[in-house]
């Protein structure tokens, strides 16, 4: 087969040209675009999610009874819709006994509406599946209890999320997810052990051993080089300082105090408060 040139037209964006009149004596242009590309555009680039340290975050606040949305900005599947101003959407005796409030932004692309849209779900079920579909995208901003307990799901990503980059390895937004999830669980620090310069670090967990018991979490961590020896150049009434000199402990006190109470028992040194 010959070598062969390939035309496409529909990128996105270059010029559209005149190309006559249509029947109502309207310019007709020979490569219009639809929302629908720029979308697509917008959706290769960016994920869905609320905009992060814009406005408000769309954060799902109570005021008194009513639960509304704060100002923010999200993209959903392309679409970017602004929050400009704080959105009542329900009152919390809208909440019957035993159900849930699944508050919702949502992109929708139907003829019908062609909008953006605030709203909640009122359902028995704790758990909501968002719609997303070729009419409607939704991202699921909080869940609120019948009475009055909110979860905010904005940093869940199969769910909401924050817009990132189209970019493998989105340290940052992992982090954040992170700190999230650790702060679901009942956690506790255990053993911090510091490790020889250039080692690998690691971290353990350690599993409760009956239900309710608290996870421990053990880290092992390499320490840095060694700093260079520090030097007390004053000290204020009743302080003392410390340095490491040619591998010997100094310290230094001012002359008309008393020296600190240290001592070294058994190889450890001993800070005695009277």
């Amino acid at each position: 087969m010959a070598i062969k040139t390939t035309r496409i037209t529909r990128a996105w964006p270059l010029d559209s040209m005149e190309d006559g009149f249509d029947e109502d004596g309207l310019p007709r242009y020979d490569r219009p675009y639809n929302a629908s590309d720029l979308r697509a555009v917008n959706a290769l680039m960016v994920t869905d999610g609320v905009f992060k340290d814009y406005r408000d975050e769309c954060v799902v606040r109570r005021d008194g009874e009513t639960w509304r949305v704060m100002p923010g900005g999200v993209v959903a599947a392309g679409l970017y819709a602004p929050v400009p101003n704080a959105v009542d959407v329900l009152d919390q005796s809208d909440i019957p006994t035993g159900s849930y409030a699944h508050v919702v932004l949502a992109a929708r692309f139907d003829t019908a509406y062609r909008d953006a849209a605030i709203y909640a779900y009122v359902i028995e079920d704790a758990e909501y599946e968002p719609v997303r579909t070729d009419s409607v995208h939704e991202l699921v901003l909080a869940r609120i209890d019948w009475r009055g307990a909110y979860t905010d799901r904005r940093l869940e990503t199969d769910v909401c999320g924050y817009v990132r980059p189209m970019a493998p390895g989105d340290t940052d937004n992992f982090i954040e997810e992170l700190r999230v999830k650790v702060a679901e669980f009942d956690l506790e620090v255990g053993l911090v052990e510091a490790l020889p310069p250039g080692d690998d670090p690691y971290v353990t967990v350690e599993k409760p051993t009956q239900p309710g018991g608290t996870t421990v979490v053990g880290f092992g961590l390499p320490q840095g080089p060694q700093g260079e020896p520090g030097v007390a150049v004053s000290l204020d009434h009743g302080y003392f300082g410390m340095t490491v000199e040619d591998g010997h402990l100094i310290v230094t006190h001012n002359d008309n105090e008393p020296a600190p109470p240290l001592s070294i028992r058994d190889g450890h040194l001993i800070y005695t408060i009277d």
